[in-house]
């Protein structure tokens, strides 16, 4: 019995190294992003998911909160989502923006994101769905723009679908 016991020991210490470093491997893989959460599963030696009060560093400029970050290290591609009404938090000094889902290209640093809201220094914006094109550029789908914090704007732009670019 004692036999067994230290062999099941040895069984799971082997398991658990192998897995913390698949995981460091992938998130080393991926120099841009640092990443901790409550836990990670290895779906193989390209995709990790990491669930439980995610937070991630993505470059020096970002910093992001969700309930599940699965990453796709072969495409490098993000998927950022939260749950139970509990939105996805991306901030930056320019900006926070929260979203139910989040996706991000990290080698092509671009992405899109799904019932957007973002606190700008400018205003306030929101969108059904959002995508950024490049560094400056963004298409929105069911727009929304106001400088005005109140519950209940004052005034605003909207849009069925609009361009934005800086």
């Amino acid at each position: 019995m004692k036999l067994r016991r230290q062999i099941l020991f040895l069984v799971l210490f082997f398991s658990l190294s192998f897995l913390h470093s698949v995981v460091h491997n992938v998130a080393e893989s991926i120099k841009n992003l640092t990443i901790k959460s409550l836990t990670q599963s290895v779906q193989n030696q390209d995709i990790i998911i990491f669930e439980g009060q995610v937070e991630a560093l993505i470059g020096k400029t970002f910093h992001l909160w969700a309930d599940r970050v699965h990453v796709d290290k072969k495409n490098l591609i993000a998927t950022a989502s939260g749950s139970q009404g509990v939105p996805v938090k991306l901030e930056s000094n320019d900006f926070v923006m929260l979203a139910d889902e989040l996706v991000l290209d990290l080698a092509k640093k671009t992405g899109h994101a799904k019932n957007l809201k973002i606190h700008i220094q400018e205003g306030f914006l929101s969108a059904d769905r959002a995508e950024k094109k490049s560094d400056n550029e963004w298409s929105m789908r069911d727009m929304v723009y106001t400088a005005c914090d109140a519950d209940h704007s004052h005034w605003h732009l909207s849009a069925v679908h609009a361009y934005v670019k800086s």
